[in-house]
């Protein structure tokens, strides 16, 4: 659906299991993740976005980077910047793919890539108003690299190397972005006394992990009370496919609401089997008018969410209406 007269906004895009949120100005935008499917470069047509001018990746896994590789090959967008986290152990086709198409850009000087963004590095981003922070991971989990282990025998696995960002629009801190930090990546976060973990309220949280495991049971919980804690969201979204994993947890929404405010707006992409059983296809009615990997298998709960730069939602009233009448035994009621 394209849409007419230029855009000022954040978004969480529906792309089934996997995670891509944008900011988008006008014709140009900065990419967050970029998940598997169809739905990201057709929400980048519909919107009239010629130029990103980067994309975050946040670490290594399909879920977070598989659209990387199609998009790069359309030639449709211009892309001007790539920053990824690495991973030296992992060994699938994917994260090859990715590699060799990114230094083949690279040497053609069509693409620039950093390898390695951490706590207080740079991205480029020069929509007006807008700005990147980069809270994690720490500089020592780079350098230690994904497979070793930290001073305390922890495993560092691809999740704890996930760059957390938080989106700001003239300087109110408008969504926090953590990927699939996990609870190595969060301890890391939160132990020592400069820790920015005191200082990362924003108006919007995406949960890690599509709503599902950041380790055991205790230490998911600990780590969505923390983040809760800090960012003390009004919304908390969950980008989540509802044909592959029953995300989010009952665990999680149930955290979630035990340290949330009253009022708060819980949004998920896609409606979670936990909320609504039945078949994996629903044909529920669309809340979204943009492009969402759910939308015409009628799977989409919220879709692909469009947030003001003041932290609202246009959709919230439809989206709330949609849950009440069609999935009233809901996790997040």
């Amino acid at each position: 659906m394209s849409r007419t007269g230029a855009i000022n906004s954040f978004f969480v895009l529906d792309v089934g299991h996997g995670s891509c949120a944008a900011l988008v100005q006008g014709a140009s935008a900065l990419l967050i993740d970029v998940g598997p499917g169809a739905s990201i470069l057709q929400f980048l047509k519909d919107n009239g976005i010629e130029r990103i001018e980067s994309i975050i990746v946040s670490h290594a896994d399909a879920d977070h980077l598989g659209g990387l590789v199609g998009l790069l090959a359309a030639k449709e967008v211009e892309i001007e910047n790539v920053y990824v986290n690495p991973d030296g152990v992992k060994d699938s086709d994917l994260w090859k793919d990715v590699a060799y198409e990114l230094d083949d850009l690279q040497e053609a000087g069509v693409v620039v890539t950093t390898v390695g963004l951490a706590r207080g590095n740079a991205v480029e981003c020069s929509l007006e108003g807008w700005a990147i922070e980069v809270l994690a991971p720490r500089q020592r989990l780079l350098q230690l690299g994904v497979g070793n282990r930290d001073k305390r025998d922890r495993l560092i696995a691809t999740n704890a190397i996930s760059a957390v960002v938080r989106v700001m629009h003239d300087s109110f801190p408008l969504a926090i972005c953590p990927g699939d930090i996990d609870y190595v990546g969060y301890l890391h976060l939160v132990d020592y006394p400069e820790s920015p973990i005191a200082e990362m309220e924003a108006k919007v949280l995406i949960l890690p992990h599509h709503g599902g495991f950041s380790g055991s049971p205790a230490q998911t919980e600990e780590v969505i009370s923390g983040l809760m804690d800090a960012v003390k969201p009004a919304r908390v979204i969950t980008s989540h496919g509802r044909r592959k994993h029953k995300n989010p947890l009952e665990l999680v929404v149930d955290t979630v609401r035990a340290r949330a405010s009253s009022g708060i707006h819980f949004a998920c992409t896609q409606m979670s089997q936990n909320c609504l059983d039945g078949p994996k296809d629903l044909g529920l009615p669309r809340v979204s008018p943009h492009a969402s990997a759910g939308g015409e298998a009628g799977i989409s709960c919220a879709g692909t969410l469009e947030i003001l730069v003041n932290g609202d939602m246009p959709t919230s009233g439809a989206h709330r209406t949609m849950i009440e009448t069609y999935a009233p035994e809901r996790l997040c009621q």
